[in-house]
């Protein structure tokens, strides 16, 4: 339940689910990859006021206030974060010092996603189309096992009783952005 939760405030931010990539952003060494830092770049300028000075902290202490109940740092925390990064309050964040931050939260996501897909491997240490089923029910996500298959078709599988991280990881991203279009539509539809 704790996961799902997590889901559902992390796409009710105001990132407009900027965070959850389609797939893993990340690469071996934990750094994101060229087109995740590029849409990330993409976020940071469109919640910057002035784009040739950077991020202010107001705008960066908006942005993290959607992400309290991740980092659990208070506004004395972030304003301190801000400080300890800028050297001033008054001061500009560019990019790289706003990536270096948003990173963390990435890092921490796909780790979630990990630890998820782990809990739902098999005494062989293999994802079946079952335990796929099991794991997206977990999030929420109820499938019949014909849904699944249509899932593990459109990403690829290899093999339905050994779904890999990576096939996994796809699987779930895809079923995300599809909630929060289906979210985005319905809000839009109530004219919110």
């Amino acid at each position: 339940m704790y996961f799902y939760i997590f889901f559902v405030m992390y796409l009710a931010s105001s990132f407009s689910n900027g965070l959850l990539f389609s797939s893993n952003p990340l690469n071996e060494k934990n750094e994101l990859i060229e087109l995740a830092s590029s849409r990330l770049e993409n976020i940071f300028l469109s919640n910057t006021n002035n784009k040739i000075k950077g991020m202010d902290y107001n705008e960066f202490k908006i942005l993290l206030n959607n992400f309290r109940w991740l980092h659990r740092k208070n506004d004395n925390e972030i304003e301190e974060l801000f400080k300890n990064e800028v050297n001033d309050i008054n001061g500009f964040m560019n990019f790289d010092q706003f990536k270096k931050h948003v990173l963390n939260f990435i890092i921490i996501i796909e780790s979630k996603i990990k630890n998820h897909y782990k809990k739902f491997l098999n005494k062989k240490n293999k994802m079946t189309s079952n335990n796929l089923i099991e794991a997206l029910k977990k999030v929420k996500f109820d499938l019949t096992l014909e849904d699944a298959c249509t899932l593990m078709t459109r990403f690829k599988v290899k093999d339905k009783q050994d779904i890999k991280m990576e096939e996994f990881r796809e699987i779930i991203g895809y079923k995300y952005h599809e909630k929060f279009a289906d979210l985005k539509k319905k809000k839009i539809n109530n004219g919110n």
